[in-house]
């Protein structure tokens, strides 16, 4: 396997993006699969593969859970996305909130659990919990009127 350099989308647009990804495809013809790294970036190198013809046989990784990346993994745009564990996301930061208003030591970085989530596996239970729609109170699954 060989990995290419890293290119950063500095327009953060997904026209910018997909001429990155153009690109690449154009320079790499046996290149397996992409990394986009947010949103924007994920759009951008759907618009290229599809314009290549290249979608599903190129795959596309991206991260996050919500409505986007479930449409992708539904129809075939992207094959993988990683979502990260909300509950432990949102609790890690609240603890370092509270340690940094009492002058207690506050860790500078704190990762919380990665889940990878395929058309495979996105409906089974276990991989539920991680996907959100995009609002606030569905995303805590009723943590906060569960008492939970």
């Amino acid at each position: 396997i060989t990995v290419l350099a890293a290119q950063s989308d500095d327009a953060g647009t997904p026209a910018s993006a997909a001429a990155l990804a153009a690109a690449d495809l154009k320079a790499h013809k046996n290149l397996a699969g992409m990394l986009a790294m947010t949103g924007n970036t994920a759009q951008g190198a759907i618009s290229a593969l599809g314009r290549a013809h290249k979608t599903g046989t190129v795959k596309l990784a991206t991260f996050g859970a919500g409505p986007f990346e479930m449409t992708g993994l539904t129809t075939g745009t992207i094959q993988l996305t990683v979502a990260q564990e909300p509950t432990v996301e949102g609790a890690d930061a609240v603890d370092q909130a509270v340690n940094a208003v009492a002058d207690k030591k506050v860790t500078p970085y704190v990762s919380a659990p990665m889940i990878a989530i395929t058309p495979q596996n996105m409906h089974d239970n276990s991989i539920k919990p991680y996907i959100y729609d995009g609002t606030c109170t569905s995303s805590l699954r009723g943590f906060m009127t569960s008492g939970g």
